[in-house]
């Protein structure tokens, strides 16, 4: 695959407020940069968005990150969902426990995102959706490490924040 400097930065400006850096000059030089990267090693240009599980879908949430995907991808660009899983956890959405947010995860928000994908033509056969619990898969004792940590490290925290009360 041979990258366009105006299709990614295209792809990229799309439907953004902001991107880092802000200067036009500077962008395109570390998109060069990039391009010629990928160009002479063959590796693809990679892109994930990440998404807390907090809830029900929305416009902005489905559609418009999908239409971000398929740009991206249009650039060539490999594209994966992130959902993250330990954020929710942390954050007490849902019930706060790890188990429904997991439920919720792979039963409802990534099947709609995939089909929020489809409905605005992304090539599903070229995203990949990762959970924060496959990144952290060696498991000790039914748990694995990172949500062993995250389960202590919540319990500190709702201690320390009952004591400051």
């Amino acid at each position: 695959m041979l990258y366009s400097l105006a299709k990614l930065k295209e792809a990229i400006l799309f439907n953004t407020v902001e991107v880092l850096p802000t200067n036009n000059n500077q962008l395109d030089e570390e998109l060069e940069l990039l391009i010629s990267k990928a160009n002479s090693s063959g590796e693809l240009i990679k892109h994930y968005i990440g998404f807390e599980i907090s809830g029900k879908i929305h416009i902005g949430t489905g559609i418009m990150s999908a239409l971000k995907i398929k740009k991206l991808q249009d650039a060539g660009v490999h594209c994966t969902i992130f959902l993250a899983d330990y954020h929710t956890f942390l954050n007490e959405k849902l019930d706060g426990k790890i188990e429904t947010i997991r439920k919720v995860s792979k039963k409802y928000f990534a099947p709609i995102m995939l089909e929020c994908c489809k409905v605005v033509g992304c090539n599903i056969s070229m995203l990949d959706i990762v959970f924060a619990e496959n990144l952290y898969e060696s498991k000790k004792n039914q748990l694995s490490y990172w949500n062993y940590e995250m389960v202590i490290s919540k319990k500190a925290f709702t201690i320390k924040s009952t004591k400051v009360h």
